[in-house]
This record gives structure tokens, C-alpha cells and sequence, in this order.
């Protein structure tokens, strides 16, 4: 995790595997672990990315600020 600037953090995720194919990226189903980043995402009004570069790097950038995420009462 890195600080971009005084208000956003950037979290980046790296491997230098296979690589994720590009229909599971952008299907709307995608996979299990590809929901959950997207839902962490969209919770954190952040934004994602996925690129292949040697492999797979993931990034989410995202507020420092907790005003803009919702809390939820949990059961």
C-alpha cells in the first residue's frame, strides 16, 4: 500500500503468473475473487484496475477520508 497523494492510498497487488484472461475481467459474472475486488472497490468508491504486464498487477485507489464509506449494521 502506498499514499498517491494526501487524500488516496493505492493498494497494488502483483504476480508474474498467466496472467487473468480478459473474459473473466470484464464478464459480469467474472469469478468468486474478481466480485469481491469489485465489490471492495465500488464500497470504497475507489477505483480498480486490472492490467497484464509481466504477469497480473491489480490496483485500487481509494480515499483516505471514511466520510464517503457507508457503514453497514451486521447481524
Amino acid at each position: 500500500m502506498t499514499e498517491v497523494n494526501a487524500e488516496q492510498l493505492q493498494l497494488s497487488i502483483a504476480d508474474n503468473g498467466i496472467g487473468i484472461p480478459a473474459e473473466v475481467q470484464e464478464s459480469p459474472r467474472g469469478t468468486l475473487g474478481m466480485r469481491l475486488m469489485k465489490g471492495l472497490s465500488a464500497e470504497l468508491h475507489g477505483d480498480f484496475n486490472v492490467r497484464q504486464e509481466f504477469g497480473t498487477i491489480i490496483t485500487l485507489i481509494f480515499s483516505r477520508n471514511p466520510v464517503y464509506i457507508k457503514k453497514r449494521k451486521i447481524m
